[in-house]
């Protein structure tokens, strides 16, 4: 009986926060002190059973050695979110993060340059991609959704127009007109297989698309000669 009202309140006193503490390693979504809080917490009674010898003693050594393997992990984690955003930041291609209801959530310093915006004005202004009427008017909403809702990668190619989206979204801009862009997009799903973010790749390919247009009029010239 008394081993059972141990194993009891083991599970209670361990496994329980030990499961809390799982699930956060799993989402990515991680408050530091309150993950910290939660390994002290196991560590403490971890400390107070390790020392004996029978199999109680064996299992909170089991549990300490969990302890120890998920505070690396989230480490290991936290190097990764490091990287990620260090990459996010650094690249020259234009990258942009969206919450599954179409607002932005994160955008690199190529993206500003390219659309020709500030970072916090655009997160500000509360700029959602299913209510840009420049990405209405291009038809490829249906591609977006298929990106949003169907968790699939995309991509397209369009003609964008900066002032339109500028004006429909109410987000100042500091450069103006059309570019042609590439685009990739494709979901990031968190451990339960939901949708977390989009990410948006873009790339001005407004130069190619001029070289191709006066390489098919000079052989239209050619052919009329």
């Amino acid at each position: 009986v008394i081993i059972i009202v141990i194993l009891i309140v083991l599970k209670h006193n361990l496994v329980l926060p030990l499961t809390q503490l799982t699930q956060n390693v799993n989402d990515f979504k991680f408050d530091r002190t309150e993950l910290f809080d939660r390994v002290d917490t196991i560590s403490k009674r971890v400390g107070e059973l390790d020392t004996r010898s029978d199999e109680i003693g064996l299992l909170s050594h089991s549990f300490a050695n969990m302890r120890d393997n998920l505070r690396n992990t989230y480490f290991e984690l936290q190097e990764s979110e490091f990287l990620f955003s260090q990459m996010f930041e650094q690249t020259t291609t234009s990258m942009c993060l969206y919450n599954p209801d179409g607002t932005i959530y994160k955008v690199n310093n190529a993206f500003c340059k390219l659309f020709g915006v500030e970072k916090q004005v655009i997160i500000d202004a509360g700029y959602n991609v299913f209510e840009d009427q420049a990405v209405i008017d291009t038809k490829i909403v249906p591609l977006l959704r298929e990106i949003f809702d169907e968790k699939k990668t995309q991509t397209w190619k369009i003609n964008f127009d900066i002032d339109v989206a500028s004006e429909s979204t109410r987000t100042p801009t500091y450069r103006k007109g059309k570019i042609f862009l590439e685009v990739f997009g494709y979901p990031i799903l968190n451990s339960k297989g939901g949708l977390e973010y989009v990410v948006l790749q873009h790339f001005d390919i407004t130069k190619r698309k001029q070289m191709e247009k006066e390489k098919i009029q000079l052989e239209e010239q050619y052919r009329q000669t």
